[in-house]
């Protein structure tokens, strides 16, 4: 999807991102490589995000070296929705599905471009849409975005619409807090479980499926007799809504939220990820009471049953949950792929590609089970006094109370351990030590922390 994003725009997005997310520093060099581009235009584009971002960012520059000292995700995903207000590509899209059926001249001028321009534009959108199945055309004198799959394309037209403008500028007539409600208290008020981010996206998809619906473009033919109790309240914002509508509306949502067609699906995909959460948990030794189980069990299905129906996962640029995971992983490699190994056992037995999911899955578990993110890696130690056993002892206590997760192993023990902690040289090159003081100050304690942190990150420590 971000082929649609300009060069110029997507590479400034690039070096924003990494700096942002993942590096502490750039130079013109690291930028050319990242968006593989000539160090000129790597200099030029270092220019660009200083001029337009720094007090944002509070941007330290040293020639054509950056480095942001304030960064957030929330702010990234404003300097991103900005970005996007500069892309013609974007904002023709957006107005394509928002006034279908439009001339182009009034395309034309509501975009500010000459019709060179606006065809030009047209057939770049069109060069990356194809691959989706989707494609503007123009007939009887007016443009409109075409699908193979309607449903599919109301999900990609959630990417675009919520990544690329705030709440405010799209729910303009219909308030999102309404429309929220509605769903809340009527539409899907039988739901178990009713997560924030969960029904802060079927908001959007309703949104525009409001619009899609009212404009003509229906999911099928079906009709129904009856009476919604949601129409009084939408109809003064959709005029041309009828019971039919949402009555299709009604169902796309609810293919997203069950994904067996009989009983034997529902038997087979419950017990499927019953043991993909007992696996979870039996990995890093947690216990949970069965109201973490139904949440984790209903927010797995749902997830499960969006990708079953509609597998394709449409992000535009900036995605929280990757970004939640991505750190997640940064800090704890070794667990993520332990996770990633259990969701490919589900896979396996649901004979279901399972990869896309994972970030969604690790995000849901750690949010429904924050316990999960409170789980330290258990390392082993054997501690060394020259001076003799009662400071050795003394040692012991200190470290204790100071790190949790240090497990203490007795010297005769024939076990090695993954490092050692002394106040004397100890040469033994297959095991890392740390020489601390004969009284532990902060820095000492400091030292442990740092090497522990740093082994577990690298692997070194299983």
């Amino acid at each position: 999807m971000q082929n649609l994003i300009e060069n110029p725009i997507r590479r400034e997005m690039n070096i924003i991102k990494a700096l942002v997310l993942t590096e502490k520093t750039m130079n013109d060099t690291d930028v050319a490589n990242l968006n593989n581009t000539s160090i000129a235009t790597a200099r030029n584009d270092i220019m660009c995000v200083v001029e337009d971002y720094s007090d944002v960012f509070n941007i330290k520059k040293t020639g054509y070296t950056l480095e942001f000292t304030k960064k957030s995700p929330a702010i990234l995903q404003m300097v991103l929705q900005d970005l996007l207000k500069h892309s013609t590509n974007i904002q023709s899209l957006t107005l394509f599905f928002f006034n279908p059926f439009e001339n182009r001249l009034f395309y034309c001028e509501s975009l500010g471009i000459s019709e060179a321009s606006f065809y030009r534009t047209v057939t770049e959108i069109n060069n990356v849409l194809q691959m989706y199945d989707f494609k503007i055309v123009h007939k009887n004198h007016g443009y409109f975005i075409e699908a193979k799959e309607e449903l599919q394309l109301r999900r990609f037209m959630v990417s675009i619409i919520s990544e690329s403008m705030p709440p405010e500028e799209i729910f303009i007539d219909l308030p999102f807090m309404t429309l929220y409600t509605i769903l809340y208290t009527m539409t899907l008020e039988h739901l178990p479980f009713k997560f924030e981010l969960q029904f802060s996206y079927y908001t959007y998809f309703t949104y525009i499926s409001l619009f899609r619906e009212t404009q003509g473009f229906n999911l099928n033919d079906d009709t129904t007799d009856i009476v919604y109790k949601e129409m009084d309240q939408l109809k003064p914002f959709f005029p041309e809504l009828e019971h039919n509508h949402l009555l299709r509306i009604r169902q796309s949502l609810y293919y997203q939220l069950i994904p067996w067609s009989n009983e034997q699906e529902k038997y087979d995909i419950i017990e499927s990820i019953d043991v993909m959460i007992k696996e979870v948990f039996d990995l890093n030794k947690i216990n949970y009471d069965l109201d973490t189980y139904n949440r984790l069990m209903f927010s797995s299905i749902v997830i499960y049953a969006s990708f079953n129906t509609y597998p394709n996962v449409y992000t535009l640029v900036f995605d929280r949950i990757e970004i939640f995971t991505d750190q997640l992983k940064r800090r704890r490699p070794r667990y993520y792929y332990r996770f990633v190994e259990t969701v490919y056992n589900t896979k396996n037995i649901l004979e279901l590609d399972l990869d896309p999911l994972v970030d969604q899955l690790l995000f849901w578990f750690h949010l429904i089970s924050p316990d999960l993110y409170q789980i330290e890696k258990t390392v082993t130690t054997k501690i060394y006094s020259d001076i003799g056993h009662d400071h050795k002892l003394f040692y012991e206590s200190v470290i204790q109370k100071m790190f949790e997760n240090i497990v203490i192993l007795e010297n005769d023990v024939e076990d090695d351990p993954d490092f050692i902690i002394s106040n004397f040289h100890i040469d033994n090159p297959l095991i890392p030590s740390i020489i601390i003081r004969d009284y532990p100050l902060k820095e000492d304690l400091l030292n442990i922390y740092n090497f522990i942190q740093k082994s577990v990150t690298s692997g070194c420590i299983e």
